[in-house]
């Protein structure tokens, strides 16, 4: 969606919450679980989450294994749902 400013004439990209805004969250969301629960399952350290944590030191470490796991969900999840959203428009273009 593309506004257009009354006064200026300068035209600029809006992501709204209706459309295509809102294709990819479901997509985020599922790729965030996904992620979380691996990260959690698997016993060695994955990347972003381990060197994050490392980085925080002993500050939290009883929550060492969440954070993470957070992070890497987040991370990957953010990664896949961008592939999934530049896919997707290619797509629409083609159309």
């Amino acid at each position: 969606m593309f506004i257009k400013y009354r006064d200026t004439g300068y035209t600029c990209a809006a992501l709204t919450l209706q459309g295509k805004g809102m294709k990819g969250i479901p997509i985020l969301i599922v790729f965030f679980i996904i992620f979380l629960a691996a990260s959690l399952l698997i016993p060695s350290p994955m990347f972003p989450g381990n060197v994050i944590c490392s980085l925080i030191g002993n500050f939290a470490a009883e929550y060492k294994e969440l954070l993470s796991a957070l992070f890497n969900a987040v991370f990957y999840g953010v990664i896949l749902w961008l592939v999934f959203v530049a896919v997707s428009r290619r797509f629409e273009k083609e159309k």
